[in-house]
């Protein structure tokens, strides 16, 4: 039922990038990923400068001729690992149908241990992981206070994430 730890199936989650025009039809890749890398990605994307110490471009999900999209959704399926899609193969039809049409990395890895939320979350949204970004907990010390994850806010973070950097840019 857990599904945070140290082990290497915790550690280890589908990433799939789908967006017809944008993304190509590659199907599953065995192409190394980390979550850290998705800003990156979808900042080339969008055609916006963002520059990382740990997480890189994608070059495979990103189409170089394709426009950038007007919106882009990231849907994180937090505690839907590889082992838990192994455990059920009938129970994600729709996301098994689109993989031809998408980038599918098999086993991006999270950066991060234990596997809990608050710093793999941080991961994606800056491109760092948690030595960078400083989420390395769901309780942690603000200064002198015990901060619990309810109580931070991306402006907690130690650098900014790619939508905070979009918006200041974008006015």
């Amino acid at each position: 039922f857990a599904h945070s730890g140290p082990w290497d199936h915790f550690a280890r989650v589908p990433l799939f990038l789908y967006g017809p025009g944008h993304i190509p039809a590659l199907g599953s890749v065995g192409s190394r990923a980390t979550v850290a890398d998705l800003a990156p990605t979808l900042a080339r994307q969008l055609d916006f400068p963002m520059r990382t110490e740990e997480g890189r471009t994608l070059g495979r999900a990103v189409d170089p001729d394709g426009p950038p999209p007007r919106v882009v959704v990231v849907v994180v399926w937090d505690g839907g690992g590889r082992n838990v899609l192994d455990a059920h193969p009938g129970a994600w039809p729709t996301l098994h149908g689109l993989i031809p049409s998408g980038v599918w990395f098999e086993r991006a890895e999270i950066g991060s241990s234990p596997s809990i939320t608050g710093p793999v979350h941080a991961s994606i949204g800056t491109g760092t992981l948690p030595r960078t970004h400083g989420r390395v907990a769901h309780e942690m010390r603000l200064g002198a206070e015990l901060a619990y994850s309810s109580d931070v806010a991306p402006r907690d973070l130690r650098v900014p994430a790619l939508a905070d950097l979009w918006d200041r840019a974008r006015d």
